[in-house]
């Protein structure tokens, strides 16, 4: 019968008092996870019950068992086993392999190191210098790797491929441990970066080769479990019952029961150390002796802190599926909801679901094209939002690492607002700069519907974050926020922490994007310390002065860097591109035989800048030139080329030579893959009425694997409207553009073309009735909605749907919209359209009704639809007079009555507005349409019983003369009308 079970109670027991331990069969190891299984044939476990067993003294019949496996837990060795020996703490063994490898001085590495104790430092191996984050073989690079994480030294940051170091197996990520001494075989333990800087160089001039003793921490895909250590604060009696057990030749100390009110213990946990009575320190046990001694010689009251150990399954996971983390984040839940929850953030389990999160981004990254044209070119953003959802159901912190690579996928897909969320929601520092937390908005949505949020770590931001959220800005030309955010870097630098460097200073200098920018933007540039001024702070300065047009002082910063030695081939581009914008077509000139000159090397940009300013003069023939030029040289063009050249053509009118300009740039694998192209050949098809060259053009972009931007089909729907295909185009907009966020205004200004075309009004009407008041950019401009509204009025008159064309005119006068001079002439152009078979009854009371509506508002027409007014009047008259057999007299004569009414109204208003008198109080008709259509009306106006309705003209010095002509026209009427009566 087994013997009772004994816990610990809170009591100090007499030093001479031994304990007794039952005979345990041995077994095999017992694999558990989470909780230790013991097999039912154990005879006992260990009793903390007083024994005079003589048998406990003896080695040979020392209590063993073995139990879960160690997953990585190194031996603990106490003074009840070794006096002597005993370590404190765990002993932690590297997982990692080494490996090591030898590079041949004399030849190009393409290998580049970077170190974590200056993240803004990197150094390029081939030639032994220091290079920065900025530099050309680190920018816009596959291969490249921030910090690792845990990584205290040199690690591998970039590896160009297939280079002499990615020939050899080396990796970006893995860890540098030592290095080949100045002289001979041997090497020697690495530290920094100046220091391997230092070694190179003076290996390099006694040896042609170097050695690196190289680590690579395991794939996180290969790791199954974990062994996590944790610290408890127990009350006496702790309520745990012991069992001693062995494994690998040593013993341990494992949890075997737990009282009940005990958290965050449970059972197959092993005891590691227990806190000395005095001091604090943790002094580490293997027997349960030394367990029970430890915790019995605290004084009485005082709690006892003990450190345990536990096996955490992790499970395996996939890099391609964000689901596959649902086993770590379980494990992890375990651990941070029970009583152990130091061990849950920063513990192992929480650092191997920060790093299989990070290798999910950056499985995404690793394929990801940089052309926005590509279908998949927004799936690493979609990858970091679904991490930030899992790990915010897991209620996990981010460390900067993580939040760098989130930041990372955002801005490689061009997603600044999701950078923004993504820190705010990480760090609780406001992504605007601003002092003080941010609130706590962004919210992710679970699979449950239930909403969670991300822990803050403020301990988060660092060189590259913050790097990554001014980039964020710059992206969306947030110049303020952008300058806001460096100065908080800059504070926290002369407080000892992040270490500001150059390219955190170019990146918040090439955000400004409006005029007021430009001119902080040279405030700022003044600030920039001279000593951190690199190539790329010239560059940007040069750019911004460029796109702002002040092209004196890019001329004055040019000739500045030139005689310093300071232009590149960025710089080049740039001052030719000022100087093509400034319409100076033999400055680009001079400026490129310079370069040619100075043996720059001469590649496309260069030769596409020099071909855009032809394209924007004219100058066809220097066009030709540069192309002929470029295969003499035997550069292959990109799809800029062929983008200025067909541009250039579609706005010379010249559609046929840019659709073979297109033909022949499919032959080019570089230009086709391009979306700006493809929408210019559609554009092109739209303007000659080719709808089925469109349509294929679009099914060949699919087949491309490009996806179709908002321009392309907006394009598209106008090659449909021009070819006579409303009804396809509006399919085309039910399918594909009203679902998209970005759709603009001249996408809906197309499609509102194509419901005119198809009768289609009361849709028409609603897509003007939901673009707002036109101060909302990405729905409507103001000058694109009063455009729609005259192309809807035009349209609808042109048809004789008259009544639909005076309900869109009272929805565009209840927007407050005033009708243009624009919109007066599209009235008599759509009039004459509808009156192209003679002036009707029908036609003049519509256009009664239209003056009477623009009067409502005290708006005046202008002289041009004035004097149609009144030659529609003459027309009518004339014509009613031929058309009928038997001529009514009194007709012609209140026709004429109508038409000095008309004229008497203009002179009349006209005199009021100049006068400042007060005009008498009469009765006034309703509307012009209502005396049009009554001959009671007209009698009261005659016998000055009713004044008629106000008919406000603006007559400008161009329109005195249709006036005068019109009005003279009015009084031949009259005098032919009474001479014949």
């Amino acid at each position: 019968m087994n013997p009772p079970i004994a816990f610990i109670f809170l009591f100090l027991l007499p030093a001479t008092i031994s304990f007794k331990h039952s005979y345990l069969p041995q077994r095999q190891p017992q694999r558990a996870l989470h909780t230790a299984s013991f097999p039912s044939d154990f005879e006992s476990t260990s009793s903390l019950s007083r024994s005079s067993n003589p048998s406990s003294n003896n080695p040979q019949t020392s209590l063993k068992t073995s139990i879960g496996g160690n997953a990585g837990f190194g031996v603990i060795r106490d003074d009840d086993d070794e006096p002597g020996t005993f370590r404190y703490g765990s002993e932690e063994k590297d997982e990692g392999s080494s490996f090591r490898v030898d590079l041949d001085l004399r030849l190009p590495s393409g290998l580049i190191l970077g170190d974590s104790y200056d993240p803004s430092l990197f150094l390029d191996v081939s030639t032994r210098s220091f290079i920065l984050r900025d530099a050309g073989a680190l920018k816009n690079d596959k291969n490249r790797v921030e910090v690792p994480r845990d990584v205290k030294g040199v690690y591998v940051a970039s590896v160009l491929p297939n280079s002499q170091s990615a020939n050899l197996g080396i990796q970006p990520g893995d860890i540098i441990k030592e290095t080949s001494a100045t002289v001979g075989d041997s090497t020697w333990p690495l530290s920094t970066l100046k220091n391997l800087q230092l070694s190179l160089t003076s290996r390099h001039r006694l040896s042609t080769s170097t050695s690196f003793l190289l680590t690579r921490p395991p794939p996180s895909t290969s790791i199954t479990t974990v062994t996590e250590t944790f610290e408890l604060k127990l009350n006496k009696p702790i309520g745990l019952e012991l069992m001693q057990g062995e494994e690998g030749g040593r013993r341990i100390v494992v949890v075997s029961g737990v009282k009940e009110g005990v958290e965050g213990v449970k059972v197959g946990d092993r005891v590691v150390a227990v806190e000395a009575a005095f001091g604090g320190r943790f002094w580490p046990h293997s027997t349960i002796d030394g367990v029970v001694g430890a915790v019995n010689g605290r004084l009485p009251g005082l709690p006892v802190r003990i450190k345990f150990s536990r096996e955490i399954g992790v499970g395996k996971y996939s890099v391609n599926d964000v689901t596959s983390l649902s086993s770590t984040v379980k494990s992890f839940k375990e651990l941070s909801e029970g009583g152990s929850k130091a061990v849950a953030t920063g513990g192992k389990t929480h650092k191997l679901l920060l790093a299989r999160s990070c290798d999910i981004i950056k499985n995404y990254l690793k394929n990801h094209t940089p052309s926005p044209d590509s279908k998949n070119f927004q799936l690493p953003a979609r990858a970091a939002d679904s991490v930030l959802t899992v790990l915010a159901e897991a209620d996990a912190q981010i460390d900067g690492v993580t939040l760098g690579t989130v930041m990372g996928a955002y801005l490689s897909c061009r997603e600044g607002e999701g950078v923004v969320r993504a820190f705010e929601a990480a760090t609780g520092v406001s992504a605007s700069g601003r002092m003080g937390s941010t609130e706590q908005t962004h919210v992710w949505f679970g699979k449950t519907g239930s909403t969670h949020a991300i822990t803050p770590n403020i301990y988060a931001v660092d060189l590259n974050t913050g790097t990554s959220l001014l980039r964020a800005h710059a992206l969306t030309r947030d110049f303020k926020s952008a300058v806001r955010v460096l100065k908080l870097l800059l504070s926290w630098e002369e407080n000892g922490g992040i270490k500001v460097d150059s390219y955190a200073w170019n990146v918040a200098l090439s955000a400004a994007g409006s005029v007021e920018d430009y001119r902080g933007a040279m405030k700022l540039y003044e600030t920039i310390p001279v000593k951190i001024r690199t190539q790329t702070t010239y560059n940007t300065m040069l750019a911004l002065h460029s796109r702002n047009r002040n092209f004196e002082e890019a001329e004055r910063l040019f000739q500045s860097m030139r005689s310093s030695g300071k232009v590149d081939s960025i710089a080049i581009t740039t001052i030719m591109k000022a100087r093509a914008d400034n319409w100076d077509i033999d400055g680009v000139k001079e400026i490129f035989e310079w370069a040619k000159e100075q043996k720059y090397m001469l590649d496309v940009k260069l030769y596409n800048t020099l071909l855009l300013a032809f394209v924007k003069n004219g100058e066809w023939q220097g066009v030709n030139n540069v192309t002929e030029a470029m295969a003499l040289q035997q550069i292959e063009p990109d799809a800029f080329t062929y983008s200025y050249l067909m541009n250039g053509l579609l706005n010379s009118k010249k559609y046929g030579e840019c659709l073979a300009v297109f033909e022949s740039a499919l032959d080019v694998n570089n230009a086709t893959k391009s979306v700006n192209l493809f929408t210019t050949a559609i554009t092109a098809a739209a303007r000659t009425k080719q709808f089925d060259k469109a349509m294929g053009l679009v099914g060949k972009m699919k087949m491309e694997g490009l996806r179709p931007n908002v321009k392309t089909l907006t394009s598209l729907v106008n090659a449909c409207t021009s070819s006579g295909r409303g009804d396809v185009a509006l399919e085309v907009w039910k399918a594909t553009l009203e679902k998209s966020e970005d759709v603009d205004g001249r996408a809906r200004l197309a499609v509102l073309r194509a419901c005119c075309q198809q009768n289609k009004w009361d849709e028409a009407l609603e897509l003007l009735e939901s673009g707002g008041d036109g101060n909302q950019p990405h729905i409507f401009k103001g000058k694109e909605l009063m455009e729609g509204y005259d192309a809807l009025l035009f349209a609808a008159i042109s048809l004789q749907e008259y009544d639909i064309s005076l309900k869109i005119l009272e929805q565009f006068l209840s927007k407050g919209f005033i009708p243009s001079n624009n919109n007066m002439v599209t009235f008599i152009r759509s009039m004459n359209i509808a009156n192209s078979l003679g002036t009707t009854s029908e036609s003049l009371t519509f256009l009664f009704n239209l003056i009477d509506r623009i009067m409502c508002r005290k708006i005046k027409i202008s002289g041009s639809m004035y004097a149609f007014l009144l030659h529609r009047m003459v027309d009518f008259a004339e014509a009613e007079r031929k058309s009928r057999e038997n001529y009514d007299l009194d007709a012609d004569v209140r026709l004429r009555q109508m038409c000095r009414m008309l004229v008497d109204a203009k002179k009349r208003d006209g005199a009021l507005i100049s006068s400042l008198s007060q005009p008498e109080q009469v009765c006034v008709a309703s509307g012009w349409a209502e005396i049009f259509g009554s001959n009671d009306f007209i009698e009261d106006v005659v016998l000055l019983k009713l004044e008629t309705p106000p008919l406000l003209v603006r007559v400008n010095s161009e329109e005195r003369t249709k006036v005068g002509a019109a009005e003279m026209r009015i009084q031949r009427y009259g005098r032919r009308r009474r001479a014949k009566v």
